[in-house]
């Protein structure tokens, strides 16, 4: 399974640390859309993926990573991207796997798989 592709939105003026929402695509298949990134108070990023709240008054997440190397595969492209639309100031930024990509994993990838193209 690979990223084939993903949207990075950055958040214009951000609040509550939330920098970035991000899509990402799955073998051109599936998609989850509505993850947020968040910056910490140390200076690192935060996932948070899709979520709801509960009856409960607590979030539920909708769709989330099984283990934490799938979670860190998925965190390695995002991120990287999310770094890459801040550094450019890119409002808007669009990757395509690389067409002649050699990977066969998530857990191979970096965003430098990607063509990146921005709105």
């Amino acid at each position: 399974m690979l990223i084939t592709s993903f949207r990075v939105r950055k958040i214009e003026a951000p609040t509550n640390r939330l920098v970035a929402k991000c899509t990402i695509t799955f073998d051109g298949m599936f998609a989850v859309s509505d993850i947020k990134v968040l910056l910490k108070e140390d200076g690192e990023f935060y996932m948070g993926m899709p979520s709801r709240k509960t009856a409960a008054g607590t979030f539920k997440d909708e769709a989330y990573p099984v283990n934490s190397e799938v979670r860190a595969a998925i965190e390695k492209v995002v991120f990287g991207a999310v770094k890459y639309s801040l550094d450019n100031d890119v409002a808007v930024l669009n990757g395509e796997i690389k067409s002649g990509t050699n990977k066969v994993s998530l857990l191979q990838q970096d965003v430098e798989d990607y063509q990146l193209t921005s709105l």
